[in-house]
């Protein structure tokens, strides 16, 4: 139980940071996002898509995900295109109102040069390397590119810039100017943030001048858009933090619970409010005395009334934790006593029905389509599992359907396979998945989340991971393989 005799010490020895909440003025003019939210009225109409919410909130990016899935499984391929680019712009205005815009140009920039690299010029090795452009494809790419310049020039014009960035600077000279040994860490919701904010600090003279040493520190999931850090990359930032090499990191939530830098006396929440308890998990960053605990946020965004119901939320856990400790020793350990059993109870009881529902399913069940253009691309039968995680495909019939491109993000190296590049579907350019070489062999690895699946072409669904999907296929059978494609090479010679 919570030590209670000690609290008062305790509390002496643990100071509470101070505590600053900094609001930034609204725009008073945002020519940048309004272009913006022209184009995707421009593409609500050609998709005929009716919203139920103002572009750039987060009601938004659920209403566009759950109609690119839905669209996907109804074979609408104009429909899921669109819905698809509607988030590229959906992020772009979120980034608009949290970093600089050209961060958010740059993102739709680069979104764009690839899918006109992948879907409009020939590779220039392999001429055939060329997909159908559907008339929606046209549509989107020719509307980017007629307002390319407008969006570039706006978004290089300082006068239109959110204030945000404004109240953060000043918080962050203000912190570092203020004591001789400064190391913070600011909060922000997004990977894509987190490393813009880095690169700006970096760009800015006025805080290299304060003293200033910062870092980007990302989770290394590999569920987003940005390419994760490593287990490796992330200690050696850390460590660079604990020895003062970094004394600014700019984080997710990934550095919110666990990291103790007795060091770091400021903690900077921008713009992001969760839940109580991580917000006490952030604030308890600050492990210095004299420590600092900032929340800089946009006027009328809500940040301020979330973070006012969390320190509500925090005092009644406050109360319940006292009300907890009063209970007899007995009573109490009888009560935990009887809760991990249950979870222990349940948590078998899950696992059962899971392993039941897996091994019920026979694989060739199921069949997988192209999520773009709902070309039918194999079925379950004919995949394989390497190392219990890498479904794979290496039937002559599926290598006719999808060429192998370049991916420059693609240069991971693991254990005994290489990522070579990226496979997709040879009719629309849709991406696949990866070409691997597993100990010599080309293995094309599927991503699920590329495919709708059907069970006995009736229900279909989409899946963002292989383990949602309840079926067990075999594994990789190393030896039958690579005597097939020994065969194959004496054939071809």
């Amino acid at each position: 139980m919570t030590v209670q005799k000690n609290a008062e010490e305790l509390g002496e020895k643990v100071k509470e940071p101070y505590k600053k909440i900094a609001i930034a003025e609204e725009r008073k003019e945002d020519p940048f996002g309004d272009v913006i939210k022209r184009l995707m009225q421009d593409i609500h109409e050609h998709g005929n898509l009716t919203p139920n919410s103002d572009p750039g909130t987060q009601n938004y990016e659920q209403w566009v995900v759950q109609r690119e899935q839905q669209a996907a499984k109804e074979e609408n391929q104009r429909v899921r295109v669109c819905a698809e680019h509607l988030r590229k712009y959906n992020e772009a205005l979120n980034q608009n109102n949290t970093i600089r815009m050209s961060d958010a140009f740059n993102f739709l920039k680069t979104f764009y040069d690839e899918e006109t690299r992948k879907k409009v010029r020939p590779d220039e090795e392999n001429e055939e390397m060329i997909a159908d452009i559907s008339e929606t494809d046209r549509f989107l790419l020719k509307l980017f590119e007629d307002n390319r310049k407008t969006l570039k020039d706006l978004a290089n014009n300082p006068a239109y810039e959110n204030k945000n960035l404004s109240q953060l600077k000043t918080t962050i000279l203000q912190e570092f100017t203020r004591q001789e040994e400064s190391r913070g860490i600011i909060f922000t919701k997004t990977r894509l943030s987190a490393i813009a904010l880095n690169q700006w600090i970096q760009e800015h003279t006025k805080f290299e001048q304060v003293g200033v040493k910062s870092s980007h520190l990302i989770g290394a999931g590999n569920q987003s858009i940005v390419k994760p850090m490593t287990s490796a990359e992330q200690r050696e930032v850390l460590e660079k933090f604990r020895t003062g090499d970094i004394n600014l990191l700019v984080a997710t939530t990934v550095a919110e619970e666990g990291l103790d830098i007795k060091q770091c006396n400021i903690v900077i929440r921008y713009g992001l409010v969760t839940n109580e308890i991580a917000m006490v998990q952030a604030r308890g960053r600050a492990r210095a005395d004299d420590s600092t605990y900032a929340l800089v946020a946009s006027e009328g965004s809500g940040v301020i009334e979330r973070e006012g119901v969390n320190v509500f939320r925090e005092k009644m856990m406050n109360k319940a934790i006292q009300n907890v400790q009063k209970l007899d020793k007995k009573e109490y350990e009888k009560k935990i006593k009887g809760f991990q059993i249950q979870s222990i109870m349940e948590k078998k009881i899950r696992t059962k029905k899971k392993l039941q529902k897996v091994l019920q399913e026979n694989p060739s069940k199921v069949r997988f389509s192209c999520r773009n253009c709902s070309l039918l691309v194999c079925s379950g039968e004919h995949i394989e599992v390497i190392e219990g995680m890498h479904h794979v495909n290496v039937t002559k019939d599926f290598k006719e359907l999808f060429l192998v491109r370049e991916n420059k993000a693609l240069q991971d190296r693991m254990l005994d396979y290489e990522v070579n590049g990226e496979i997709a579907c040879k009719k629309c350019a849709q991406t696949w998945g990866t070409m691997m070489l597993h100990r010599g062999i080309e293995c094309p690895c599927l991503g699920i989340r590329n495919f709708v699946v059907s069970y006995n072409d009736k229900q279909k669904k989409t899946y963002s991971k292989w383990s949602e999907l309840k079926i067990k296929f075999p594994s990789f059978d190393y030896a039958d393989h690579v005597f097939l494609d020994a065969d194959d090479s004496d054939d071809d010679d």
